[in-house]
């Protein structure tokens, strides 16, 4: 494991639930002018048809998301975590566009199946 020094503040998301398949729903509100990496991401795969679902996280809603990260491949009925040696350093930030509202100021994600639970913990870039 790698030796990862922490440099900003850890906070840490409510647990989300998919809400439907291919919506997207917010995890994190990042506030203005501040910027985040994701240090560790938990999911558990609640379907009830226990399906197998890729979970993509990345920010704006509806059609205005963007993935940030890889997919991540669920299996059903199963939950999983990767920690910050096992992720890209994505810095995300808030971005806000005239004329849309929440258009890319949250952290979000989107899966293939409705109830995948997810939770991050983001640090702070200084």
């Amino acid at each position: 494991m790698a030796d990862v020094k922490q440099r900003g503040i850890r906070t840490t998301s409510a647990v989300v639930a998919s809400p439907v398949t291919g919506a997207a729903a917010a995890l994190y509100a990042i506030p203005a002018g501040r910027s985040f990496i994701i240090r560790k991401i938990s999911w558990f795969n609640a379907c009830a048809g226990a399906a197998d679902s890729d979970l993509s996280i990345g920010q704006g809603l509806a059609a205005a998301f963007v993935a940030a990260l890889p997919a991540i491949h669920t299996l059903g009925g199963f939950s999983g975590t990767l920690a910050e040696d096992e992720l890209p350093a994505v810095e995300f930030q808030y971005v806000p566009v005239i004329g849309v509202a929440a258009a890319l100021t949250d952290i979000t994600f989107e899966s293939t199946v409705a109830g995948i639970d997810v939770v991050i913990e983001v640090e702070e870039v200084e």
